[in-house]
């Protein structure tokens, strides 16, 4: 789990760095908001590997179940940090301008996505054994993954502009879908952590 954790890490780092470059770089808002959803995707992977060295620890006295819980915990934080993030997108997509986008960036969020989908295949893959800090890792990587290809349509269809001008506005527009999509997650691993922390059983029987 950890090693799944630390390549995750790494690779979003990389994602992050390469977004909010060329985001900065052509002033386009829909890649400074995929930036900040990878952004999310990286603080939860390290919230992730703080607690999947936790939740490792050895059962004591007070705890002799261990301490596997503590994935729980782990995975509200990052639901909460997600929410927050997608808040500060919504904000900077608001006050921003309307710009055209260059269709180079097309090229640039392609490498992206693939090198996007190859992680999250490889934590989906780490994650089966139902862990998880791996699960909310993986969802988390998915939903960075349909960001980036909203990204790739935005950039696409903004080169309509000269042809219609309503498309002025789409840089703004797929930017807030992608909050969306950082917000959506969020949800899901706080719905989906809570209800684990409260007692959350299997009932399906054929899973039993």
């Amino acid at each position: 789990v950890f090693k799944t954790l630390i390549i995750s890490f790494l690779g979003n780092c990389v994602l992050v760095i390469l977004k909010y470059v060329v985001g900065i770089i052509t002033n386009t808002q829909v890649l400074l908001a995929d930036s900040m959803h990878s952004l999310s995707d990286l603080i939860t992977d390290v919230v992730a590997i703080i607690g999947s060295k936790m939740s490792y620890k050895k059962s004591d006295l007070k705890h002799p179940k261990g301490y596997g819980r503590i994935q729980y915990v782990t995975n509200l934080i990052m639901g909460v940090v997600i929410l927050l993030l997608s808040m500060n997108i919504i904000k900077t997509v608001v006050l921003s301008n309307n710009k055209e986008i260059p269709i180079e960036l097309t090229f640039v969020i392609s490498v992206v996505i693939i090198i996007k989908y190859i992680l999250y295949k490889y934590i989906y893959m780490n994650g089966l054994n139902n862990d998880n800090i791996l699960k909310a890792s993986a969802k988390e990587s998915k939903s960075d993954v349909l960001s980036s290809l909203c990204s790739l349509f935005v950039v696409i269809t903004s080169s309509l502009y000269k042809y219609c001008g309503i498309f002025k506005y789409i840089d703004k527009v797929g930017a807030l879908i992608i909050s969306l999509f950082v917000l959506r997650t969020g949800y899901k691993i706080i719905k989906e952590s809570l209800s684990l922390v409260v007692g959350e059983v299997e009932n399906d029987d054929k899973v039993i």
